[in-house]
């Protein structure tokens, strides 16, 4: 039996009796044997002695149970790190004991230098998600995006208020004017007014020829139909007839020709019927070329006789051929002459030609 000192936990020295073969204040051990009747302490430090040589590795022993966790002590003053001996051969694991409570730190000694790594440890499990970080900064806009799909038409929006009246704006330009409509019908003649005061009596004119020095003309007394062809188109009436003539030719077909120069009263007729209702042109012709005294237009119903008929004066020269031309202002108007005298041209010579 051997007496040791023993310093607890609350700093108080006990003098324990144990048996020779225990050490009592041996820091592997972290309690006593029962009979030492402590449970937990504090050794006293000794002091460090130096380090010896490295013995020969011995064959590892079979892993004692895990004893309760002691009080941890003062940290020691690091020895120098002695050269590294042989890995001994790994022995079996034994089963994990119960974990001791947790002895109170010491204070951190100096840094010693740093040791072989170690082998990596089985990974633990995920921590807590932490709490989340205050929010950053707003980053700068980014290139503005393609432009997406043209979308479908909307429905046409209600009509809006309509406007105020705007001012009345400036005349324009007058127009071109327009062709002459077509001759109306001739109207129903006036009452004959009354006879006015005679008048005082002339001077005597010069005395003229007893005779006229020139007439003749040319009719048409068959029955015949003419076909206006285009509208527009002037076609030549027929004169199948002469009449007494006095130096006016009557040679030629459908035609008179003068042979004196002069003055001349023209007296012309047609009669005719037509298939349709149209615009008729009448006119006396000078070498196929229109005498603007001599024009009759007038509209026409269909199966309806008409009479167009007229005199004019123009002056005439040798070898002027009188004749006479119809047209239509529609397209394939037949014209229809009747019987009896349908058509007239006749001339006479009024006065010489200045």
């Amino acid at each position: 039996m051997s007496t040791s000192k023993i310093k607890c936990d609350n700093n108080t020295n006990y003098n324990l009796t144990c048996d020779s073969n225990v050490v009592c204040c041996d820091v592997c051990d972290k309690h006593l044997p029962p009979m030492c009747g402590v449970q937990e302490y504090q050794c006293l430090p000794g002091p460090v002695g130096p380090m010896g040589p490295q013995g020969l590795q011995g064959v590892p022993g079979p892993m004692g149970p895990t004893g309760p966790q002691g009080m941890p002590g003062m940290q020691g003053i690091p020895g120098p790190v002695g050269p590294e001996g042989m890995q001994g051969i790994k022995g079996d694991t034994g089963p994990m004991g119960p974990q001791g409570l947790q002895g109170i730190p010491g204070p951190m000694g100096p840094t010693g230098p740093q040791g072989i790594q170690g082998l990596q440890g089985i990974k633990g499990d995920t921590g807590p998600q932490g709490i989340p970080g205050e929010t950053g900064a707003t980053g700068a806009i980014g290139p503005q995006g393609i432009t997406g799909a043209t979308g479908p038409k909307g429905d046409q929006g209600i009509q809006g208020i309509q406007g105020v009246k705007g001012d009345i704006g400036p005349q324009g330009e007058q127009g071109i004017q327009g062709i002459p409509g077509p001759q109306g019908e001739q109207g129903i003649p006036g009452p004959q007014g009354e006879q006015g005061v005679a008048g005082p009596p002339g001077p005597m004119g010069p005395s003229g020829s007893a005779l006229l020095s020139a007439y003749g003309g040319k009719y048409n007394n068959m029955t015949s139909n003419l076909d206006t062809q285009g509208a527009g188109t002037w076609v030549q009436i027929p004169l199948t007839e002469e009449m007494d003539n006095i130096n006016v030719v009557n040679s030629t077909q459908n035609s008179i020709t003068l042979e004196q120069d002069g003055i001349y009263e023209l007296n012309y007729s047609v009669n005719f019927t037509t298939d349709k209702p149209t615009t008729i042109s009448l006119m006396v012709r000078e070498n196929s070329v229109m005498i603007p005294a001599a024009v009759l237009i007038r509209q026409v119903n269909a199966n309806q006789i008409n009479d167009f008929s007229g005199s004019a004066i123009a002056a005439l020269s040798y070898p002027d051929t009188l004749d006479m031309a119809i047209s239509a202002t529609d397209d394939n108007v037949q014209i229809t002459f009747g019987q009896g005298v349908t058509a007239s041209l006749s001339i006479k010579k009024l006065d010489e030609k200045e």
